[in-house]
């Protein structure tokens, strides 16, 4: 038999390090975590998914899901290939 504790943890605000200028330490909220990372490409739409998870603090792997989220809900669009393309943030405010 196997048995598990999950902690959760209720620490949802977004905490600025001066490095890397986005979420870093710590679990943040989805929809928080979705602002950063819009926030990220309309200052440089050519961010990779290392980039973002370089400046958010995020996992390698974490990234990519949360740009499919956002592409889901028409609020980035990717133009062109993965090494040259890049990103379009759709002007709507709407991240639920």
């Amino acid at each position: 038999m196997v048995s598990a504790t999950i902690r959760q943890h209720t620490d949802y605000s977004i905490e600025q390090d001066s490095d890397y200028n986005g979420v870093k330490d710590g679990v943040k909220e989805h929809v928080d975590i979705q602002q950063v990372i819009v926030e990220l490409l309309k200052n440089n739409n050519s961010l990779s998914a290392m980039d973002l998870a370089q400046k958010t603090g995020m996992g390698f792997c974490t990234v990519p899901r949360y740009l499919s989220q956002l592409q889901r809900k028409n609020l980035i669009k990717r133009v062109g290939g993965r090494k040259t393309g890049y990103w379009v943030v759709v002007e709507q405010t709407d991240y639920e």
